[in-house]
């Protein structure tokens, strides 16, 4: 007797994403979106943006914009239903799986990024350990928070983020941010 698979809904993801001003390019995030089926991509900011580099995918991804973080955060978990809001950030380095997240002390860049687990590095604020992404299982609709920003996501937007994850860096000279007081 052949038992039939349960029906299950779908996982969502959601993309969110700062537009800072109208000629931002997100074509490029728009084409990854679109490959990893990306239900929507979330915007705060501005709702004008450049689309090139998409090559055709920003006709098959809906977008939304909000002003504020806080109001795309209340559409995603209200609305959506979306259970956790995870941060990217960039890879750790070899050898460390789990990373520490920090905010730097520095009040005119605050950014949220990570360092070596016993980093001795001064920090404002320590957050969770951040896990590599292919370590991590995700249940339930997810909307993950990915930065232009070259030294991670500021920490106004890392405020919304209830977990984090990176991509493992294979390199064995890959320095972490000595930079980030």
């Amino acid at each position: 007797k052949i038992i039939p698979p349960r029906e299950t809904m779908p996982v969502k993801s959601f993309l969110l994403l700062s537009n800072p001003k109208k000629s931002n390019n997100i074509g490029p995030l728009l084409r990854c979106a679109s490959a990893f089926a990306v239900e929507r991509v979330v915007l705060v900011g501005f709702s004008q943006f450049s689309v090139a580099g998409s090559h055709g995918a920003d006709k098959h991804i809906s977008t939304i914009s909000f002003t504020t973080f806080q109001s795309a955060v209340e559409y995603l978990k209200h609305d959506q239903g979306v259970c956790e809001i995870v941060g990217v950030l960039a890879g750790c380095g070899a050898g460390f799986n789990e990373c520490e997240v920090i905010t730097s002390a520095d009040e005119m860049t605050k950014v949220t990024t990570l360092a070596k687990k016993t980093s001795k590095i001064p920090s404002a604020g320590r957050l969770p350990l951040s896990v590599p992404v292919t370590d991590r299982c995700f249940h339930g609709d997810t909307c993950f928070l990915v930065s232009k920003c070259p030294k991670g996501i500021p920490h106004c937007e890392a405020a919304y983020c209830d977990s984090f994850i990176h991509v493992p860096s294979r390199l064995s000279d890959v320095r972490l941010l000595d930079d980030v007081s």
